[in-house]
């Protein structure tokens, strides 16, 4: 895969992070082939409030737990230390300031690349 290759992400997602009922604002930043960097904005009245970036491949979903607030996020990564720089499921979640990465475990063999034939 190079720069020429397209990209395969979701541009927008529809997500509660709140909780309040509303979608607030989860924009694709940045995408290089599977992977994309969502920013994260939470609405408030008629603003939104940048909480933080993450990374995905096949979007994002939202979580029951939740941190400082806001949901707790998952999503296929491809640069994870716990599978040599390969393949895992992350789980990102809010400190207060902004969403972090807090876990990562090697994704099952059915879960890897999405771009694999």
């Amino acid at each position: 895969m190079d720069a020429s290759d397209p990209v395969r992400v979701p541009p927008e997602l529809q997500l509660d992070l709140d909780g309040d009922g509303r979608k607030d604002v989860v924009v694709l930043a940045e995408a290089a082939g599977a992977v994309g960097t969502y920013a994260l904005y939470v609405r408030r009245k008629d603003c939104a409030h940048y909480v933080g970036e993450v990374s995905a491949a096949t979007g994002l979903k939202a979580l029951a737990q939740r941190r400082s607030g806001l949901v707790n996020l998952a999503g296929l990564s491809d640069d994870c230390a716990a599978s040599g720089g390969g393949w895992c499921d992350v789980v990102y979640a809010f400190d207060g300031k902004a969403y972090r990465r807090i876990s990562e475990k090697a994704a099952p063999e059915g879960n890897r690349n999405p771009l694999a034939d």
